[in-house]
């Protein structure tokens, strides 16, 4: 169709790269979704779901560093999204790079992109992997106090136990 008629529409190469994720050839995902990528940057504006395609294409294949790229692309295609900054620090934690998921976590809290008892953990125990406990612990108190990381057992263990890696020893017997 597309050497037929020389018309270069977005949506025809976004649902070619659909069709072959559909059918699992996922390699095959990436050339359409970038000539997809370059049409609608040309003629409309950005569009997030081939971007999507060749992040979902490389994770199904493993490839974890080119999937976190496209995230990096999608964060400077559309910084409104909260979700790319969320998925941007995970992906940053499953390539193992956890000074990066801890920095794109933070800037995301900053701009109020997180929401969930999960985001706030997960900010907590990056700080803890970056060996900044008291900070870890800050925000587990906050957020715990706020009610949005829930009040149980489990949580004032760990925030506790955070304290005390952090040298704050009565905020830590306060919790435990």
């Amino acid at each position: 169709f597309l050497d037929f008629s020389m018309n270069e529409e977005p949506k025809i190469y976004l649902a070619i790269a659909n069709g072959y994720y559909e059918l699992k050839q996922y390699a095959k995902v990436i050339a359409p979704a970038n000539e997809s990528i370059k049409y609608f940057a040309k003629w409309d504006k950005p569009n997030q779901n081939p971007y999507i395609l060749k992040m979902a294409s490389y994770y199904e294949r493993r490839m974890n560093k080119e999937a976190t790229s496209v995230v990096e692309d999608l964060v400077k295609n559309f910084p409104e999204e909260s979700k790319w900054w969320i998925q941007l620090g995970s992906f940053y934690a499953l390539t193992e790079d956890n000074a990066k998921a801890l920095s794109i976590y933070r800037l995301a809290q900053e701009q109020g992109f997180l929401d969930k008892e999960i985001h706030f953990k997960r900010l907590a125990q990056f700080y803890s992997n970056a060996g900044i406990p008291f900070k870890s612990a800050m925000v587990q108190e906050e957020y715990v106090n706020k009610g949005i990381i829930e009040k149980n057992e489990k949580a004032y263990s760990v925030m506790a136990q955070t304290f005390q890696n952090a040298k704050e020893f009565k905020k830590a017997a306060k919790y435990y």
